[in-house]
């Protein structure tokens, strides 16, 4: 697949993130051994978010400084 983004949605100062879920050990005690967490990182430039599709990915184009009526 091949994708192109309007990245200026919202206005233009917005950010690509890559978010990535992972199985982390819990260290705050109950009964659970472990949580599923989301590691995220901003990307800062169109060479680090050109990658390969893969459907089990998650990715979020996000402007921090806008918010619509669902926040």
């Amino acid at each position: 697949y091949n994708f192109r983004l309007d990245m200026d949605v919202d206005g233009e100062n917005n950010s690509f993130m890559h978010m990535d879920p992972v199985v982390k050990a819990n260290d705050k005690g109950g009964v659970r051994t472990s949580s599923m967490q989301i590691d995220s990182k901003v990307i800062t430039n169109e060479q680090n978010a050109a990658e390969k599709f893969d459907p089990s990915t998650i990715r979020l184009l996000t402007n921090f400084n806008k918010e619509n009526k669902l926040g």
